[in-house]
């Protein structure tokens, strides 16, 4: 076959491909959405792609039906292992993407599909005549690499109403690499109708019937095959910024930021609202001052559980319920991997935000389990002092005011209760401590202390039960 052969079975070829592929843009939109979700590796949920779309489920029924791409590979969940030329299952075409192995129908399949995920394949196939194996390494713009380097497709003519409803049947199952052109004219010679092309010419087939099928989705680029290309230019598609031009898939759509923001924030109120009783503690693990923290927070803290109640809300809300998506088609693109972590991290904050907020219920149990039995000792004849303490609000106060008193020297015990707002402290006779040094103690991790009474082992004085 000449070369003018060559060329003009070429241009009728992408002439015909491309009238017979047509797409209209919302219809582009499903089909470039799921593409991008199959080459993750998995089966597709068509839930899960109404979902990324913000369309109804029987809007993606009917775009990929209406899709003249046709063929769609179901397993038996009811999930798309395969589509217009990409599947998960084994064919003979390998097609391998940042390291998962992925297939696709046929040859041309290979070298249009890195054009719509805008990502790097390596293709491994095998010579159906010599049994040679062929080696392609093709990226959006360009076949980087082909071995060998003379390398041909198969393709037949097909006419429109052929392609439309049995893609792989009238046309995929035709089309293969092969090693040399000796190899390419032998199965030539037992199929009439067929041609053959370099892999450089059909790869320009490819390229440019995928820029006619998805021209509202994909920005207009250069192509070339080889170290020598031409560099791809993209421009603006379909009302796109420059920053959905860009190989956006592993980048967050603003979405997915405020959800990472939801949940971030919400579990900050919780902490915040907490503060009350885990601050004075951090504080005073770096010996500075705790005087006033935890009245001040502790008046804030419905407010900041609130905050994060409705953070978290609004998280779920973005993450699961939110349908409607951008109206680029590129933005809008799902990134299935993008939004496990999400939801992933959504999930760890509620759990964080529980931990924190229900800090002041059990903090008590954490800091104050080893408590000594105060009226024991005082039954014994060891001196007591009783303080009143303004600002405990809960178990977890009440255990900071503990840890408080047991490190004054001379406090052999300590019974705090949060609400009589009353610290009963067991002294040592012999190495009493000053009022004056147990009020600071008090005030030091954030609370008002004031004496309230002192007495000697025969005074009458009920002594508080000992709250955790």
């Amino acid at each position: 076959m000449s070369q003018a052969d060559l060329h003009r079975d070429s241009s009728v070829l992408r002439d015909g491909l491309s009238k017979a592929v047509e797409l209209d843009a919302d219809v582009q939109r499903v089909c470039v959405a799921l593409y991008q979700q199959l080459a993750g590796g998995d089966p597709v949920s068509l839930d899960n792609l109404a979902s990324a779309l913000g369309l109804f489920v029987s809007e993606v029924k009917q775009a990929l039906a209406t899709s003249t791409l046709a063929a769609v590979e179901y397993d038996e969940r009811g999930r798309v292992d395969g589509f217009g030329g990409l599947t998960l299952n084994p064919t003979p075409y390998r097609f391998e993407l940042e390291g998962r192995r992925l297939y696709a129908w046929c040859a041309l399949d290979t070298l249009f599909i890195p054009r719509i995920l805008k990502k790097r394949a390596r293709v491994r196939a095998t010579c159906p005549v010599s049994g040679r194996r062929i080696r392609l390494t093709v990226a959006p713009d360009r076949v980087e690499e082909c071995k060998p380097h003379d390398a041909f497709v198969s393709l037949v003519m097909a006419e429109a109403s052929q392609l439309k409803g049995q893609l792989r049947s009238s046309f995929c199952c035709h089309v293969h690499f092969f090693a040399s052109q000796e190899a390419a004219d032998t199965w030539l010679s037992q199929n009439q109708g067929a041609f053959i092309l370099p892999v450089k010419e059909a790869f320009e087939v490819a390229q440019s019937m995928t820029d006619q099928r998805f021209k509202d989705t994909l920005p207009v680029q250069r192509i070339g095959v080889g170290a020598g290309a031409t560099e791809p230019v993209e421009t603006e598609a379909g009302g796109c910024g420059p920053s959905c031009a860009s190989d956006s898939s592993e980048e967050r759509s603003p979405r997915q930021r405020a959800g990472l923001w939801a949940a971030g924030g919400s579990v900050g109120s919780a902490l915040l609202a907490s503060a009350c009783c885990w601050l004075p503690l951090a504080l005073l693990a770096f010996g500075a001052s705790a005087a006033g923290i935890s009245a001040a927070f502790e008046k804030t803290r419905p407010l900041f559980l609130g905050l994060a109640a409705v953070l978290l809300g609004t998280g779920f809300y973005l993450n699961y319920f939110r349908n409607r998506t951008a109206a680029c088609s590129s933005c809008a693109a799902p990134r299935p991997k993008l939004r496990r972590f999400n939801r992933a991290t959504l999930w760890v904050s509620t759990l964080l935000v529980i931990v924190v907020a229900l800090f002041p219920s059990y903090v008590g149990s954490l800091i104050g389990a080893d408590i000594p039995a105060v009226a024991a000792q005082a039954a014994s004849g060891a001196p007591t002092t009783t303080l009143n303490i303004g600002g405990m609000t809960c178990d977890g106060c009440a255990a900071v005011v503990h840890s408080a008193l047991m490190k004054v020297p001379g406090v052999r015990g300590a019974s705090i209760s949060y609400p009589q707002g009353r610290a009963l402290i067991t002294l040592d006779p012999d190495t009493q401590p000053s009022n004056e040094s147990l009020i600071v103690a008090v005030e030091k991790v954030g609370f008002q202390a004031s004496i309230a009474a002192s007495a000697s082992p025969s005074s009458e004085m009920v002594i508080p039960t000992e709250d955790k």
